[in-house]
């Protein structure tokens, strides 16, 4: 059984607090996904579980400024990149698309039921999954490179399994 790790609340407020302010710059949305590939949900989990790597979910809107931000910060990082591709399969839902739809659990359903699955009540939400479709963790707001990779190594290393998010980082 998997356990759902429990974020500091330093990594929810402190990555909200320093995006506070609004990108200015418009962002190249799609610049990132040449190096990080993005999955169709239907085609995810099985590509998980044959990679044996985790689900990795970007619920985002595209007038987002802190999902802007995040995909011209985090996920045009090399090293970012690295561990997305070493450990995780990525999915992108348009949250604010209610004509999106995707092959959920067996289902055809919208993005925006997505969120609600997935519990995402905002842009953006993060959410870290398990091949089998369980939910490990999910991660509302932008959050800054450094926080992200190691949410990224505390999961796609499976260490979320053994301890906490907190001993992982030595705290």
């Amino acid at each position: 059984m998997t356990t759902a790790f429990r974020l500091p609340l330093l990594l929810l407020v402190v990555p909200t607090l320093l995006l506070a302010a609004p990108s200015h710059a418009q962002s190249d949305t799609d610049a990132w996904v040449d190096e990080l590939p993005v999955y169709t949900m239907a085609d995810a989990f099985d590509a998980a579980a044959a990679e044996d790597k985790f689900v990795f979910v970007y619920v985002y809107a595209p007038w987002c400024p802190y999902c802007q931000r995040i995909e011209q910060d985090v996920y045009t990082d090399a090293d970012v990149q690295q561990l997305m591709n070493e450990h995780f399969v990525m999915v992108r839902v348009n949250g604010d698309d209610p004509e999106e739809t995707h092959q959920f659990r067996g289902e055809s359903v919208t993005a925006p039921a997505v969120m609600d699955t997935l519990g995402a009540r905002g842009f953006p939400t993060l959410a870290f999954m398990e091949p089998s479709g369980e939910i490990i963790g999910t991660l509302p707001g932008a959050v800054e490179r450094d926080d992200f990779m190691l949410l990224m190594r505390y999961v796609g290393t499976g260490a979320f399994r053994e301890e906490s998010l907190d001993a992982f980082a030595g705290e």
